[in-house]
């Protein structure tokens, strides 16, 4: 095994791991979120309000439900771990850009009056990129 492959394998263990940690982060803010009173829920991401902007940083690891976040974790975790593996080195400037741009783009198209929360533009975004990238 090459130095460079070595070096490979392991920046692709450590970006899948990073995969991994940020839907543990999510299933943790839920189940926290299911035991306080108040809803973390309300700092998702509030289209074309100032105070909504907190959230396109904070919405893909917040969840209406565990159902909500069931249906996030799966795709979350087999689109993660492809980018992960075919892009270990770029791993967290694509996912950080996915989570600007998507959250972006709800913060200034989406309905008024409404959270958004979830990761599903990231889901979204992890496969527009497969798709694009190859």
């Amino acid at each position: 095994m090459s130095t460079t492959t070595a070096t490979k394998g392991r920046s692709g263990l450590a970006a899948l791991i990073g995969v991994f940690v940020l839907v543990g982060i999510m299933w943790l803010l839920e189940a926290f979120d299911a035991v306080i009173p108040g809803d973390l829920d309300g700092y998702g991401i509030e289209s074309r309000e100032p105070d909504g902007l907190i959230g396109i940083v904070a919405a893909p690891f917040l969840h209406a439900d565990f159902a909500h976040l069931m249906a996030n974790t799966v795709p979350f975790l087999v689109l993660g771990s492809i980018v992960a593996l075919r892009y270990p080195s770029r791993f967290w400037a694509i996912a950080l850009t996915i989570i600007g741009i998507g959250g972006l783009g709800v913060w200034l198209l989406g309905p008024s009056n409404t959270v958004m929360v979830g990761a599903s533009g990231v889901v979204f975004g992890f496969l527009t990129f497969l798709l694009t990238a190859g």
